[in-house]
């Protein structure tokens, strides 16, 4: 970051922090400290792309993710970079309650069915079985009790996006498409048959919420009813279809 101050940085008129996954959360996490490192005039906002990583139980009822993300605060010493109004110990990674302390705009971008959270946290590898393994890589191969289970981390998703939902200055892309991270590829940022929410892009819903051209907080019907959305494997990118 100092680095990126002395090349100029310190002097930016717009700003904008984001990352995919492991680096949306990390924004979340920094998003306020890059506020205090740039001017008070300054437009700063930041986006969370396909980090918005859900506080539930797996399939068969366990703390799966609850327990590594433990882990990942412990083995880092992250306690005294999360939020400090959030009472909820290492939970507090969670972006749910992270972000509720957050006071620099924020943009979530989230497939509802994330593929990396259905493959990791509802569905983690120890309890893929073989329907499942199927499932997890083509909805349509899904059993109606599957499917249910999907809906419903899809419902989870919607509740713990409250926060931002709430905020007057918070923006959301919540499409019902399967995919992990969307910002970093053309195909699902801003093309002609790139996945859209009321006939918005990605990109032009970002674009609407940085500057402030309208209210931007889409929210997509539950699969499978947005035909833009395209078949992407859960260990696949866009690139390669």
């Amino acid at each position: 970051m100092d680095d990126l101050l002395s090349l100029g940085l310190k002097h930016a008129k717009k700003a904008l922090l984001s990352g995919c996954s492991a680096g949306a959360l990390a924004s979340m996490i920094h998003c306020d400290d890059f506020r205090k490192q740039l001017p008070d005039n300054a437009v700063v906002k930041c986006i969370s792309d396909a980090g918005f990583f859900v506080d539930v139980r797996d399939v068969m009822n366990k703390a799966t993710i609850q327990s590594f993300y433990r882990d990942v605060v412990s083995l880092h010493g992250m306690a005294p970079q999360l939020s400090a109004s959030c009472t909820r110990g290492d939970k507090c990674i969670f972006p749910q309650y992270l972000v509720r302390g957050i006071k620099t705009p924020l943009f979530v971008l989230n497939a509802a069915y994330d593929t990396w959270q259905i493959q990791n946290i509802l569905v983690p590898t120890t309890e893929q079985s073989h329907s499942w393994q199927f499932c997890i890589n083509d909805p349509a191969e899904c059993s109606k009790d599957q499917l249910g289970l999907l809906q419903g981390f899809r419902v989870n998703m919607l509740e713990a996006l409250d926060a931002v939902e709430a905020s007057e200055e918070g923006g959301l892309f919540i499409n019902s498409c399967f995919i992990h991270c969307q910002s970093e590829f053309d195909m699902t940022w801003h093309r002609q048959r790139t996945p859209v929410i009321n006939q918005r892009s990605v990109a032009e819903a970002v674009g609407d919420w940085f500057f402030k051209r309208r209210p931007a907080k889409y929210i997509d019907c539950p699969y499978p009813c947005n035909p833009s959305c395209f078949k992407i494997g859960v260990w696949s990118s866009p690139t390669s279809n």
